[in-house]
């Protein structure tokens, strides 16, 4: 290409990944002219761009030309210098011929962990029934995380991409959730919880029990939630009685909140206030509460909207939001006009508020 279209190109590209969404959209009207061959040595060498932004953009846009020099292309610098965004790309379009290639790399523990990682996840996108053994393999492979911290990250993805397949993918994990080992079951834990089946209840709640192992305690509890089958209720409230670890006392309360569960009404509350480790516990707690019918519960919420918290704020109007009550609405206006006088008094604040006070007002 001329220097003239070289630099055409590269200011293109510095346009589209602009923050300012005027340029980046005035960019996208005008970038057509990216698609013609004559720029195609430019996307991908672009791949190779210092800019994360920039080799993303590459990755995405050879998978978009839906031509197969490009596709060996991505394949090619995915295999021969372990390029992330070319592995999520083919994963996306479901590239079949990348599936043998991804399961070498995925086998191969002198790669990187992170590139075997997304292998994994792109196995899952892929969908071929090759990969069950394989991605079984590296779930159920113990020596992954006593050889590097890092490893845990290939075993949760391996769980992660098998949710994408069939029933025979439910009892692989089923079966695996019984032989493996600590590790192997949080993470086949939160994999079942993301295939929003109930069938699995019974296998999740003895994990409650495991008393040497808090975050699978903690991840068994979280899955019992979300799954919202009230047969987990009493198994939940027995662990949270004997359960002395606060953060996973804590998840055991959300995951009773989820399934309407009024005894742990003043534990949420506690947690919409103060949360332990994890802050988004305090909008989830907040806007179970929502859920719960009384004047003190609706207090506490019209309270959280004056917090100088901004994540207590957004919590407390999605609370109030659940709750369904108009008389919350001149709160909530006078929370947004005293929005600028509140020291951090963030973005997310203004627009939750925003969205319930449109919720509350279609009642």
């Amino acid at each position: 290409m001329s220097e003239v279209e070289n630099l055409q190109f590269e200011n293109l590209i510095d346009e589209l990944v602009s923050s300012d969404d005027e340029v980046k959209s005035a960019a996208r009207k005008k970038s057509q002219i990216l698609d013609e061959p004559r720029f195609f040595d430019s996307w991908v060498n672009l791949l190779n761009h210092p800019d994360p932004s920039k080799r993303l953009l590459a990755a995405t846009h050879l998978a978009n030309l839906a031509y197969t020099r490009a596709y060996e292309v991505l394949l090619n610098l995915a295999e021969k210098d372990n390029k992330k965004s070319a592995v999520i790309q083919l994963g996306e379009i479901k590239y079949l011929p990348a599936l043998e290639p991804f399961i070498s790399m995925l086998l191969d523990k002198n790669r990187p962990n992170w590139i075997r990682a997304e292998c994994a996840l792109a196995l899952g996108k892929i969908g071929n029934e090759k990969a069950l053994e394989p991605l079984k393999q590296v779930l159920m492979d113990e020596t992954e995380i006593r050889s590097d911290y890092d490893a845990i990250a290939v075993r949760d993805s391996a769980a992660l991409a098998l949710t994408n397949f069939n029933e025979e993918a439910l009892t692989i994990l089923l079966t695996c959730l019984k032989t493996t080992d600590s590790w192997g079951k949080y993470y086949i834990a939160l994999a079942l919880g993301k295939m929003n089946d109930t069938i699995v209840v019974p296998e999740i709640i003895p994990l409650l029990k495991d008393e040497d192992h808090f975050y699978l305690r903690s991840a068994a509890a979280r899955v019992l939630g979300q799954l919202g089958d009230v047969r987990a209720i009493d198994y939940l409230y027995e662990a949270l009685l004997s359960e002395k670890d606060s953060y996973v006392h804590e998840i055991i309360c959300l995951a009773l909140g989820e399934l309407g569960d009024s005894r742990v009404v003043q534990q949420l509350i506690t947690i919409m206030w103060h949360p332990r480790l994890d802050k988004r516990n305090s909008v989830k707690a907040a806007k179970l509460l929502g859920q719960f019918k009384g004047e003190s519960i609706f207090e506490q919420l019209i309270k959280g909207l004056e917090s100088p918290f901004g994540v207590i704020r957004v919590g407390a109007a999605e609370g109030l939001a659940q709750f369904g009550d108009k008389k919350a609405l001149p709160a909530m206006e006078l929370a947004l006009q005293n929005s600028t006088n509140v020291r951090g008094f963030n973005t997310k604040a203004v627009e939750a508020i925003n969205k319930a006070i449109e919720q509350l007002q279609q009642y």
